[in-house]
């Protein structure tokens, strides 16, 4: 058994002193389909495969671009199909922000899921049903993360986090309903949070009381919220974070 031939790869790349990148493959939940991206930085070209999961039958190019179109590109597009496998999903920065993009995988073309000045490049997941898709993003507050579910056939957003809140990861049930997240602030540290899609903004705190309330005793500094205009006339989002003199800290001591 151990000298039966192996099947043959359906995909390729040419090795050398060249810079390659291959995502991970990303599988429909029937395990018919599966997608990646590669990344060929010399050449400055960037590539979406879709193939179906037969023996001999390679991946079909379903999106290439050519350009300067950021580092670690493959890991931030992370090309995933909805439950159904009907539609593949992934992440572009066609407008100069990174977002989600469906992608036809027949006419090879694209669209653009939502619109607007923001980041929302993590995808978290979708919902069972295939409506709905699950996003990490920066949209209302370039100095917060929220998660949000945006409906997929019109780009409509939902903040379901806690406002003013970084969340730094997200991991969604399979059927879409619940989220786990660590999210946090400046003036508040993070915590392991429940978020409800039923119940926008209302995070159910899994970890509270998780820190050392030693650390407690060093939150002298409680940095602001704030915000000003450049002068190019921007909105930029910032922290305030006050210096206390040795007077004033020995005042607070």
């Amino acid at each position: 058994q151990g000298n039966e031939a192996q099947p043959e790869p359906v995909f390729t790349a040419p090795g050398g002193d060249v810079w390659f990148e291959v995502s991970e493959l990303s599988w429909s939940k029937d395990g018919s389909r599966y997608a990646f991206a590669t990344w060929e930085r010399e050449r400055d070209v960037l590539r979406i495969y879709a193939g179906k999961a037969e023996e001999g039958v390679k991946p079909e190019l379903v999106l290439e671009r050519r350009g300067n179109v950021g580092h670690e590109v493959v890991s931030s597009l992370a090309p995933k199909f909805t439950p159904d496998g009907k539609t593949l999903v992934a992440v572009l920065d066609e407008g100069g922000f990174r977002q989600p993009y469906v992608i036809d995988t027949e006419k090879k073309g694209v669209r653009p899921i939502v619109k607007g000045d923001f980041e929302a490049h993590n995808i978290v997941g979708f919902s069972n049903d295939s409506q709905h898709l699950y996003v990490l993003s920066n949209k209302g507050d370039f100095a917060a993360m929220n998660l949000f579910r945006v409906r997929i056939s019109d780009g409509e957003m939902t903040a379901l986090g806690v406002k003013g809140e970084y969340t730094r990861s997200a991991a969604l049930t399979e059927d879409g309903r619940l989220a786990a997240v660590t999210s946090g602030n400046w003036a508040k540290r993070a915590e392991l949070k429940l978020v409800d899609a039923a119940k926008p903004g209302d995070a159910k705190v899994i970890t509270s009381g998780s820190h050392n309330p030693a650390w407690d005793d060093l939150n002298i500094i409680k940095p602001e919220r704030t915000s000003f205009k450049n002068r190019h006339g921007d909105t930029i989002e910032a922290y305030v974070h006050a210096v206390a003199t040795r007077a004033a800290r020995r005042r607070v001591a």
